[in-house]
């Protein structure tokens, strides 16, 4: 009989180290990256994941977290069944933000022991229709001159005309005009004009900082700003 209560217990620990009678939930996604490819820029694109439970347990989605205010994660249920499943839809919002290829990452956080922080990242290349050239208005310049004139190029690659305008300057910018007034891009051209602005009386350690806000005609890329980086010497 001593034998035998030894050999049941012995029996039991194996169970207990081999992990039988332990259950836990596991996350498992469909994919962990997508790929928008080319988008314009104020173009909102939208994937979904699907979020699978494979444990034995019920799975809770505790929050969901993202790496940028242009990326939105939803899910479905934030209670999936064993063997269940739920579909993280995500979207991505290009509204205001500057061209080139962008990685943004999405957290999912759950009461998986093994994968309590599990990821999601997406690409896209945003685009746009309208630059201006140069971007930057930079210049070095004595401490007694106050009035500057730049030369900029106006690319219009969209598929109708396009009208600039001087919405408002800020930082170190006192007031800017563009040259001639009325500056208008038409369709896959570039169109040449000058900014002329006055700066504030006194500068930063000898760096004058600023910003001229441009209007545009364009239904997504409404607004362009020229930054402006003027040294003092």
């Amino acid at each position: 009989m001593r034998l035998r209560t030894i050999g049941i217990m012995l029996l039991i620990l194996f169970w207990s180290s081999c992990g039988y009678g332990i259950t836990s939930p596991t996350i498992q996604l469909s994919a962990d990256e997508h790929d928008f490819g080319e988008i314009r820029v104020g173009d909102i694109v939208h994937t979904a994941v699907n979020v699978t439970n494979s444990g034995d347990t019920p799975l809770t989605i505790i929050k969901l977290k993202s790496s940028c205010g242009c990326t939105t994660p939803k899910i479905s249920t934030e209670k999936v069944p064993s063997k269940g499943s739920a579909e993280l839809r995500i979207s991505f919002d290009s509204t205001g933000l500057s061209a080139g290829k962008k990685t943004q990452t999405v957290y999912v956080h759950s009461d998986d022991p093994a994968q309590p922080v599990i990821k999601v990242r997406i690409f896209a290349n945003v685009i746009h229709e309208l630059a201006l050239n140069p971007s930057s208005l930079i210049m070095r310049i004595p401490r007694s001159r106050k009035q500057l004139s730049f030369p900029v190029k106006f690319k219009n690659n969209s598929a109708s005309s396009v009208a600039l305008k001087i919405l408002k300057v800020m930082g170190a910018v006192e007031r800017a005009a563009l040259r001639p007034e009325k500056v208008v891009g038409k369709p896959g051209s570039t169109t040449a004009f000058h900014v002329d602005l006055d700066l504030v009386k006194k500068e930063n350690k000898g760096l004058y900082r600023g910003q001229i806000l441009l209007e545009t005609s364009h239904p997504q890329e409404s607004k362009i700003v020229l930054r402006c980086f003027i040294k003092a010497d």
